[in-house]
């Protein structure tokens, strides 16, 4: 039995060493466990804001491509304006060519010419107006077609800096 005892010592403080050691071993599982478990909950987490993050940016081609259209819109739309500006302001003067052949030629009838020249005036005011008119809504247009720019340019920065969060999360 005395023997015995020296082995059973060490037989014991080898299981003590074995137990401390299974112990240290399963403290380092659990910690291991749960950053595993963290890390699936921040994986899936990105996963989420990466859904975002590529439905913002579709929805932001959708805008930016709508914004284009409306600006190609009214580029075409100032360019209508601008060409018929001309030709207006051709009519505008030849109706006041009319109007001063007119009394050189016609001096038999003066009601009917005071008549026709009043006509010819009020056309002429009429043209006027409308030329005004189409100057303020070429202007109109413009201004619409600056903001539309602005609106593209940031909507496009939006998109850029979108894109980039998106790369870097890939």
């Amino acid at each position: 039995i005395e023997e015995s005892k020296p082995e059973l010592a060490a037989t014991t403080k080898e299981m003590a060493t074995k137990d401390s050691k299974l112990n240290d071993l399963t403290r380092e599982i659990e910690i291991l466990n749960t950053r595993y478990v963290k890390n699936e909950r921040r994986k899936k987490d990105m996963e989420e804001e990466m859904t975002l993050v590529v439905q913002k940016l579709e929805d932001g081609a959708y805008a930016f491509e709508e914004l284009s259209e409306e600006n190609v819109r009214l580029q075409n739309e100032i360019a209508t304006k601008t060409e018929a500006q001309p030709l207006h302001q051709s009519a505008c003067i030849g109706s006041e060519r009319n109007l001063e052949i007119i009394p050189e030629s016609d001096e038999s009838q003066p009601d009917e010419k005071i008549a026709g020249l009043a006509k010819k005036d009020a056309s002429t005011s009429h043209d006027d107006h409308a030329l005004r008119d189409a100057i303020r809504e070429k202007e109109n247009l413009a201004s619409e077609l600056f903001r539309a720019k602005n609106k593209l340019k940031q909507k496009s920065k939006l998109l850029k800096r979108q894109q980039s969060e998106v790369a870097y999360f890939k």
